[in-house]
């Protein structure tokens, strides 16, 4: 089961688009960095 869950994610800065259509999914005990 996770702990934390993300979908669809996206992200502009004014017309740029930076992410699009990201999902993350975050395990107990998993260390994640970005």
């Amino acid at each position: 089961m996770a702990v934390l869950e993300l979908t669809n994610i996206s992200k502009h800065f004014g017309a740029i688009q930076v992410v699009n259509d990201v999902s993350l999914s975050i395990e107990p005990g998993q260390v994640v960095g970005l």
